[in-house]
């Protein structure tokens, strides 16, 4: 993590990973601050050796087999009810794998309008417009 951004994490934030399998990582969804075994226990535990002064919550939500139109039916209560500060949303794997697992395809055009929609970018639909600044890091849209 670049210092400029860390800088921009203050004490008492919470930064939640949403997203699919990747996310997911085998947390045990019994445990609300179980950050599974793979990217966001990797982050929290680099974040907080490499800032030990600044007290963060990290949490996951991430959900394996979950695609960008699972993400709305959630939304409430594993983004909105948890106000987080920073929300990062790794999610896709299965809207790609939809198409050629289940005959499901997501198109490019919902897939992004999915993503928007939770990104923050359309506040009037996310509920976050506090908490993400917009940006959306995704080569498809």
């Amino acid at each position: 993590m670049d210092r400029e951004a860390a800088m921009r994490i203050r004490s008492g934030q919470t930064i939640l990973f949403q997203g699919d399998i990747i996310t997911d990582a085998d947390r045990n969804r019994w445990e609300p601050h179980n950050l599974g075994t793979g990217c966001v226990i990797m982050v929290a535990q680099r974040f907080s050796k490499e800032h030990p002064e600044v007290n963060v919550t990290f949490l996951n939500r991430g959900i394996s087999g979950n695609r960008i139109r699972d993400l709305r039916e959630r939304w409430q209560e594993d983004c909105l009810d948890l106000k987080p500060d920073i929300v990062s949303i790794m999610i896709g794997v299965n809207d790609t794998l939809g198409t050629f697992l289940w005959g499901e395809p997501t198109s490019i055009e919902d897939f992004g309008k999915g993503l928007r929609r939770h990104s923050g970018s359309e506040p009037e639909k996310s509920g976050c417009a506090d908490s993400l600044d917009g940006a959306i890091h995704s080569p498809l849209v």
